[in-house]
């Protein structure tokens, strides 16, 4: 069977009229809503670091850990430094990462990202500047769409597909791979989820 089209159609107070019959066209506009809703719904979590954000620099936990209250899958991940409050005009660079804990075998699982060189990163090359960025997620951890700006880049930003799905009690936490921009502070990572 075909999905009904998600589209959010709203539900007119004429087509409910007590007593008569609902139309099919009511049924397709209830079907296309709940789709629309399967299809768009998230939660999100973040981990941050204000202020300078070097000393913690290898620090597994940074932050603190999201543990999976229910079965659900990381669609999305999103990333930010903001500035160097010293105006440092060095060069540097800050990789985070996002290492999944099987709460069933007890041992890290690992990175979600592909490889190393796959972390979201950003590259300071001369005056430090704003920089973020965006992937979106297909469920086999190949990219949707991702969007980068400023310093921010991602060489190749596949996720490893079976650690995107989370079992209850699954932990993920963040970790700054590397921190060398001179000064760098307030930077933070999010992970956009949904029930499965």
């Amino acid at each position: 069977m075909a999905n009904i089209n998600p589209v959010r159609r709203n539900i007119q107070q004429e087509e409910i009229v007590t007593g008569r019959p609902i139309s099919e066209a009511t049924f397709t506009k209830m079907g296309s809503s709940v789709n629309f809703i399967n299809d768009r719904q998230y939660d999100t979590y973040s981990w941050k670091a204000n202020g300078v954000y070097a000393p913690g620099a290898g620090i597994l936990g940074l932050d603190g850990f999201f543990i999976a209250l229910y079965p659900c899958e990381i669609i999305g991940v999103g990333f930010y430094n903001l500035d160097d409050p010293n105006g440092s005009a060095g060069a540097g660079l800050t990789v985070f990462d996002l290492i999944k804990t099987d709460a069933n075998g007890g041992g890290t699982t690992g990175s979600i990202f592909n490889n190393p060189v796959d972390r979201p990163t950003v590259q300071q090359q001369g005056l430090a500047i704003q920089s973020w960025g965006s992937i979106l997620y297909n469920q086999d951890g190949t990219v949707a769409s991702s969007n980068f700006q400023g310093q921010a880049l991602v060489n190749n930003p596949v996720a490893v597909a079976n650690r995107l799905q989370l079992l209850q009690g699954d932990i993920v936490s963040w970790n700054i791979a590397t921190a060398t921009i001179p000064g760098a502070a307030n930077c933070g990572i999010y992970i956009y989820y949904r029930p499965v």
